[in-house]
C-alpha cells in the first residue's frame, strides 16, 4: 500500500509561490479551480510522494476558518545540498548560509514569506 505526503499551505498568491517551486525545478502535478478557488500541487518530481498544496489563504479562512493560521515547518531531506543552496538563493529573497548545526543544512523564505528548510539527505527517514 502506498501513501503519499501532501502538506496543504495557505498562502496570499497561489501562482506566484507555484512559480517560485517550478523555478526550483519541482513540477506542477496538478492545478484546478481559478480566483481565490485555485489550487496548485507541486512536487520535487512527478513520482514524488512529497508533495505541497498551495492554497488562497482567504479562501481557506472562508470554508475552513480553524486552519487558516497553521503554519507548518518543513524540513526537506536531499541530495547536494549545495546545489540546492544556490539554485533556490537564484529564487529567494531570504537565505541563510549552509548551517553545519545541528546538521548540514540552510532555510530560505519563499515570495508568501514562508520558511523552509532543506538538509543532507543522511538524517533519518
Amino acid at each position: 500500500m502506498s501513501v503519499n505526503i501532501c502538506n496543504m499551505l495557505y498562502i496570499h498568491n497561489v501562482a506566484e509561490v507555484a512559480e517560485f517551486w517550478k523555478a526550483a525545478g519541482f513540477v506542477e502535478l496538478k492545478r484546478q479551480g481559478e480566483g481565490q478557488e485555485l489550487t496548485v500541487v507541486v512536487a520535487p518530481s512527478a513520482d514524488s510522494n512529497a508533495r505541497l498544496q498551495l492554497w488562497d489563504i482567504d479562501f481557506i479562512r472562508k470554508v475552513s476558518p480553524e486552519v487558516a493560521e497553521s503554519k507548518p515547518s518543513l524540513l526537506f531531506t536531499v541530495e547536494n545540498l549545495e546545489a540546492w543552496h544556490e539554485k533556490i538563493s537564484k529564487l529567494a529573497k531570504t537565505i541563510s548560509a549552509i548551517n553545519e548545526v545541528p546538521f548540514k543544512n540552510f532555510n530560505f523564505a519563499d515570495p508568501d514569506g514562508n520558511y523552509y528548510a532543506f538538509a543532507e539527505s543522511e538524517l533519518p527517514s
